[in-house]
């Protein structure tokens, strides 16, 4: 999640210096996330393990949405406050952009942590990491209905509580800066 936040912050802070670079940062965000977690475990897997490998595999699905969403934000901060006041530089960014940004970068971050959930699924068992995924991979493949199930609800209980109790609140406080 930090690394994803971190990387739409820097794909935002990219375009505001050069505009157009917005094109290109797209395209390759775009890009970079339709590669399938499967592709990229024979790559990855020779020389990287463990938990590593895990968040390497699940890391291009999920920076693309904090990187649009930050970006669309761009888009929508209107930009005559700035220069009515002239604000500018390191001011502009800290004091205006990324306030507003903050309702794009949470939507994108809670887009995010969904896809890592469901890449993480695949990730766990490719790279022996011990998780629900793997316990999901397990069950499924020995045909043990009961406990698959159970690793199903499980994960659905934490995703709508997280979603509740975390991302929404996120977004509340995120939604008063614009």
């Amino acid at each position: 999640m930090a690394i994803s936040g971190a990387a739409g912050l820097a794909a935002l802070y990219s375009v505001v210096k050069k505009p157009g670079w917005e094109t290109a940062i797209l395209l390759g965000t775009s890009l970079l996330s339709s590669i399938p977690a499967v592709f990229l475990y024979p790559l990855l897997g020779a020389v990287v393990k463990g938990e590593l490998l895990a968040i390497l595999l699940l890391m291009p699905g999920a920076l693309i949405y904090s990187v649009l969403n930050t970006i669309a934000a761009w888009r929508d901060v209107p930009q005559d406050l700035a220069r009515a006041y002239q604000i500018g530089g390191a001011a502009y960014f800290l004091h205006i952009l990324v306030p507003a940004s903050l309702p794009y970068l949470i939507t994108g971050m809670l887009t995010t942590w969904g896809g890592a959930w469901n890449a993480a699924i695949v990730a766990e068992p490719l790279a022996s990491v011990h998780g629900l995924g793997r316990y999901m991979a397990d069950a499924a493949d020995a045909g043990d209905m009961p406990r698959l199930l159970a690793s199903v609800i499980t994960m659905t209980a934490l995703v709508v509580a997280v979603n509740k109790f975390v991302w929404k609140r996120l977004y509340e406080e995120a939604a008063k800066w614009r």
